[in-house]
């Protein structure tokens, strides 16, 4: 085995080989969440190696600021897809799962734990990638750009009335 002595100096290399000041968010990501911000909320949850990464990549590229409330897997003490994670979201906010969405690129993390509590998924598959869905898997909705974004949350906002 390894021991947590090794993962932390493992972790902690990385980190400083990683340019954070290089990482730059797609170009429609920082407009629609601003204009998301005011009409739902919204937050970061993140499986990260460290809190300190995490807290680096959300203060370099301007998203700590935008959203109301930032979650990983290193403060929480659990990864997605385990519902816990997603349960410490959803108590947070006070939402029921049938009134939250999830947004994330991974079928197999973010969508399996949402689909996992009930909640409304959708996977934004900028490279097109052919996944071969489980029925755990597979996203409500599937979008290849943030763009496409307000459009499916007025559907999923028009269904539940």
């Amino acid at each position: 085995g390894i021991s947590f002595k090794e993962i932390t100096n493992y972790s902690n290399e990385c980190n400083r080989r990683i340019k954070f000041e290089n990482m730059k968010l797609f170009p429609d990501a920082l407009p629609l969440i601003k204009k998301l911000k005011g009409k739902f909320l919204l937050t970061t949850l993140a499986n990260v190696p460290d809190s300190v990464a995490h807290e680096k990549v959300l203060r370099t590229t301007s998203l700590k600021e935008h959203f109301h409330f930032h979650f990983d897997s290193i403060t929480t003490g659990t990864r997605k897809p385990n519902k816990k994670i997603f349960r410490l979201v959803l108590n947070h906010f006070k939402v029921k799962p049938i009134e939250a969405v999830m947004v994330g690129d991974s079928p197999s993390a973010d969508i399996r734990g949402g689909n996992n509590l009930g909640m409304h998924t959708i996977l934004i598959n900028r490279n097109g990638i052919k996944y071969s869905f489980t029925e755990l898997t597979k996203p409500d909705f599937e979008i290849s750009s943030l763009k496409q974004l307000p459009k499916v949350l007025k559907k999923l906002e028009n269904k539940s009335k």
